[in-house]
């Protein structure tokens, strides 16, 4: 048998990488800063050795767990940024917002961590985090509304920051709830429909 190519041991590397790092997006989101390197080899059905060569303390592999969701939730936030009515593109937003979420479980981890206004990390981390989070993923939701509400789209009752804030934190509240339910699928169109529905209202 032939030994392996650089290129094929750089993919086994890869594999093995993205591998570890899914596993401990899903024990990250339950706990936190509680997150073990031992359950994680664990979940992943690799050796404690396997996962130490890659991280050998969990601080590393968190940081890589929020700069890839941080990546993920800013890329999805630009579609706020599309040529289409305020109301309209708020709605898709909330419709595909679930999705990203499901394609990767370290942008959901940032909605979620958020919500929680990144209480679990030092104070100077919190502060890059909160800062980063309100300036490209909330204040732009924050800035449609006000369009929204502008072009009376939507009643001018409305707060925009305490609007997002409904949103975005009932949205991820919903999500949590089906997340953990691997046989039950989020409808995430019935869920935008409902909230928006209820800002209409107002």
């Amino acid at each position: 048998m032939s030994p392996r190519t650089k290129e094929q041991n750089d993919e086994i590397r890869e594999r093995r990488k993205l591998q570890i790092i899914e596993t401990a997006e899903l024990l990250f989101i339950r706990n936190g800063m509680s997150l073990d390197i031992r359950d994680v080899a664990q979940a992943a059905q690799l050796g404690y050795g396997t996962v130490y060569h890659y991280y050998n303390n969990k601080h590393l592999l968190i940081h890589d767990i929020m700069e890839s969701g941080f990546s993920a939730a800013e890329e999805t936030a630009k579609q706020l940024n599309a040529p289409q009515s305020p109301l309209s593109l708020l709605h898709t937003y909330l419709r595909c917002l679930p999705d990203s979420w499901t394609k990767s479980r370290a942008a959901f981890a940032i909605y979620k961590k958020a919500s929680e206004n990144f209480s679990m990390f030092e104070p100077d981390i919190q502060h890059v985090y909160n800062n980063r989070f309100e300036e490209f993923i909330y204040m732009p939701v924050v800035v449609l509304i006000q369009k929204a509400i502008s072009l009376q789209e939507l009643s001018d009752k409305l707060d925009p920051h305490r609007t997002a804030n409904t949103l975005l934190g009932a949205l991820i509240g919903a999500y949590s709830i089906y997340s953990g339910h691997d046989n039950q699928r989020f409808d995430a169109n019935f869920t935008a429909d409902v909230l928006i529905k209820g800002i209409l209202e107002v």
